[in-house]
């Protein structure tokens, strides 16, 4: 399986916040998508925050709607370790959502992102989810729980 990249607006390496464009706002939301049906995909943005997360969990909970259940890879290999508020934004937003039953998150070789991962998760709702460093493996880990 290869990944069918959607979104052809280019984000740069910054924070994006409520005064983003309405251009940037359908970027953030074309970085979710269905990469097969019961399979959701997110690239996530180099740097993190509570607008970003917000803007892209309610693209999340919009496609999700689809699907009594799917899985969901969560690639962060192009991230940085989000702060604080957005890891408490993160850990709500995976807690509003009810029909997702795997997430796995891609990492590359990011220690600090896959400790912020375990913290996070811990204390979601989320069935279950997995870590992998290369989208290859993460992949792998999406066929075994869908």
């Amino acid at each position: 399986m290869v990944i069918k990249e959607k979104n052809t607006f280019i984000l740069e390496k910054r924070p994006y916040t409520e005064t983003s464009t309405p251009e940037e706002i359908e970027a953030l939301k074309g970085s979710v998508w269905i990469e097969e049906s019961g399979f959701l995909y997110l690239k996530e943005i180099p740097i993190m925050t509570p607008f970003s997360i917000n803007t892209m969990f309610d693209q999340i909970e919009l496609l999700g709607q689809q699907f009594e259940e799917y899985v969901f890879l969560v690639d962060l290999r192009a991230s940085e370790r989000p702060d604080a508020i957005t890891r408490k934004t993160l850990y709500q937003r995976f807690n509003k959502i009810t029909n997702i039953s795997h997430t796995t998150f891609c990492t590359g070789k990011n220690f600090l992102i896959n400790t912020t991962i375990r913290f996070v998760m811990f204390q979601t709702k989320v069935p279950s989810y997995s870590v992998c460093k290369t989208i290859e493996e993460a992949l792998q880990s999406i066929k075994k729980h869908k």
